[in-house]
């Protein structure tokens, strides 16, 4: 995909053209509330008051868009742990509390983000798929090699490490549905229930 020019452009008759963050704004919101099936172009073009004919100055089309939606948030969550392995490689239950963390932490800043993230992957073929998977499964690694080496060092118990990331990560992702800042707990006292839940079930 050529990347297209994130400047704002007039594209005539007064019209100002949005850039490729406010129009990925825009979308995820969209596909988040009323799914990416019943989110069109138009609807998004809509929301950054722009023509539909204008928005592919930018996207060539609605799926280019919601790649760029799941690469981010994918980077996002392999950047924050990525992080978290460099600052803290002590022992393994300390470093699954802090991925937990920070796993929640990315997801409570952007959930329109991650429900999209969690929930339309399959929208996408061939080569589009295919990158955003491999970002899905690195993301995964990182979860099963931190279990693999607490398996072998005894803090966590034996246990199907595939299965145990793919159970840790799916409950984390649920947080992006039902997350308000405005709730009762703070986000760190949501992550900590979490972490003190999840870590009991691993622990050996």
């Amino acid at each position: 995909m050529t990347k297209r020019s994130e400047k704002r452009a007039d594209r005539g008759g007064g019209e100002v053209s949005a850039t490729r963050g406010e129009i990925q704004e825009a979308a995820k919101r969209l596909i988040a509330l009323q799914g990416f099936t019943a989110t069109t172009v138009r609807q998004i073009a809509r929301k950054v008051k722009m023509k539909a004919g204008s928005l592919y100055y930018h996207y060539g089309g609605k799926d280019e868009i919601l790649v760029d939606i799941l690469d981010e948030g994918n980077r996002r969550l392999l950047d924050s742990a990525n992080r978290v392995l460099m600052r803290n490689p002590g022992d393994v239950p300390s470093t699954l509390r802090e991925l937990i963390h920070e796993h929640i932490r990315v997801l409570a800043e952007d959930p329109a983000q991650f429900m999209v993230v969690t929930r339309e992957l399959n929208r996408l073929k061939g080569g589009q798929r295919r990158r955003i998977v491999a970002q899905r499964d690195q993301y995964e690694r990182v979860i099963q090699g931190v279990l693999v080496r607490g398996i072998r060092e005894k803090s966590i118990r034996p246990c199907d490490v595939k299965i145990a990331s793919f159970g840790l990560i799916a409950s984390l992702n649920g947080v992006a549905y039902w997350f308000k800042p405005e709730g009762r707990l703070s986000i760190q006292q949501i992550a900590e229930e979490y972490s003190g839940v999840l870590l009991d079930g691993l622990r050996a």
